[in-house]
C-alpha cells in the first residue's frame, strides 16, 4: 500500500495550494450563500420560485443532454435505466419550467397524502 501515499500526499498538496491561493473566492462564496439563505428565509415564495426555474432549467437541459449522448453513443450500457432517466429528468424540467408556482403546492401535497396513508399516522 505504500505506492498509494505518494499520489495520496500529492492530492493533498494540491488542496492545500489552491485554497492558500483562492481563500479569497472561497470566503465570497461563502459570504454570498449566506446572505442568499437568509433571504431565502425572509422572502420564501419568490426563493421556492428562483430555485424552481433554476431546476427545472437544470434538468431540462440535463435530460436533453443526455437523450442526445445515449443517441450519439454506438454501445450504451443499461441502455433503458439511461432512457428512462434521461427521459425523466426532461419530464421533470419541463413541468417545472411549465408551472413553476404550482410545483411547491403539488410536492406538500403529495408528501401529506403519503405522510395519510403511512403506518402510524
Amino acid at each position: 500500500m505504500s505506492y498509494a501515499e505518494p499520489a495520496f500526499d500529492d492530492l493533498q498538496r494540491g488542496i492545500r495550494n489552491a485554497l492558500l491561493a483562492h481563500w479569497r473566492l472561497f470566503l465570497a462564496q461563502g459570504v454570498i450563500v449566506i446572505i442568499l439563505g437568509v433571504l431565502a428565509v425572509i422572502w420564501p415564495v419568490p426563493a421556492t420560485l428562483a430555485v424552481d426555474i433554476y431546476c427545472g432549467w437544470l434538468l431540462l437541459l440535463s435530460g436533453l443532454i443526455g437523450l442526445v449522448a445515449m443517441l450519439w453513443s454506438n454501445s450504451v450500457p443499461a441502455f433503458v435505466w439511461t432512457l428512462l432517466t434521461a427521459a425523466l429528468s426532461l419530464a421533470v424540467g419541463v413541468l417545472l419550467l411549465w408551472q413553476p408556482a404550482n410545483t411547491p403546492e403539488e410536492a406538500i401535497r403529495l408528501i401529506d397524502q403519503a405522510r395519510a396513508g403511512a403506518p402510524g399516522a
